[in-house]
């Protein structure tokens, strides 16, 4: 039996289906979506093509990847209805979500289509904007200072022997 030609040399890692449509995870962090387009639930922004896999030469290497934002690494997918979320491999857990938001199911605080794509496509901020910047290496902490998170925000602290802001620290 012939399987879904994912293009190329492609093979899926992960895969889900929605309503009417499936998508897969590539083995190069890509991911493929083919089936109906209901709301961008296929991933192709607001320039949607309309359904996709349903006529000849639309799979393979002419069904393109979805453009989840530069660097962006898919390991694994989930299908909803009419949406679908993918984590990447980013170690600070990144996930985005694109396709219909009807219920806030996009998880990026609205409840419009997510036709935004690329490095537009927001990803799910779990805590509400409370990111721990020291986790994340986002702080401005000066290399002799120590990073505390604290809601919404964080504080830099010089460490012993150092004088300073925590942003600027100097030798005592």
């Amino acid at each position: 039996p012939a399987g879904v030609d994912l293009g190329s040399g492609r093979s899926a890692v992960d895969l889900c289906a929605g309503q009417s449509r499936t998508c897969a995870v590539l083995d190069n962090g890509g991911v493929k979506c083919w089936g109906f387009d209901n709301g961008n639930a296929l991933g192709q922004g607001s320039g949607s093509t309309g359904d996709l896999g349903d006529e000849l030469n639309e799979m393979g290497d002419n069904l393109p990847e979805i453009d989840l934002g530069t660097g962006f690494s898919a390991t694994s997918i989930a299908c909803g209805q009419t949406f679908a979320c993918v984590l990447g491999s980013d170690s600070a857990v990144e996930v985005k979500c694109f396709g219909s938001g009807f219920s806030g199911q996009t998880g990026i605080g609205s409840r419009s289509r997510v036709s935004n794509m690329g490095d537009a496509l927001i990803p799910v901020d779990f805590d509400g904007g409370l990111a721990d910047e020291c986790a994340l290496e986002t702080d401005n902490c000066d290399a002799n200072a120590q990073c505390s998170d604290i809601v919404g925000s964080f504080t830099c602290t010089c460490n012993s022997g150092y004088t300073g802001t925590g942003v600027s620290c100097s030798d005592v």
